[in-house]
């Protein structure tokens, strides 16, 4: 009794791990996806940081790597490296004329 109750323990947590591992390689492939998308805006407004193709390129390894919780946090930063160089961007269209010597 104790054996079968010990097996079936093992068999939920086994699966409750696999299902954790599966949602966070999903969450990490849509946070790349995300950061690739906000990196392509910023390319199309000339505003793209090397520090978000670095994030994109670590995220993209440890995916393959299966490192799903690296990916995501590489992930993470380029989305936020991305947005914040679109940010910039945009900052710098009227800021500049501030700069000028008059």
């Amino acid at each position: 009794m104790k054996t079968s109750a010990l097996l079936l323990f093992l068999a939920i947590s086994g699966a409750t791990c696999s299902a954790a591992s599966a949602a966070s390689e999903a969450s990490a492939r849509a946070s790349l996806a995300a950061a690739k998308s906000e990196e392509a805006k910023a390319i199309a407004a000339q505003a793209a940081w090397t520090a978000t193709v670095t994030a994109i390129s670590a995220a993209d390894k440890a995916l393959s790597a299966g490192d799903f919780e690296t990916a995501q946090q590489q992930a993470d930063e380029a989305l936020a490296l991305a947005k914040r160089s679109i940010q910039q961007a945009e900052e710098q269209k009227s800021v500049w004329r501030d700069a000028v010597v008059r």
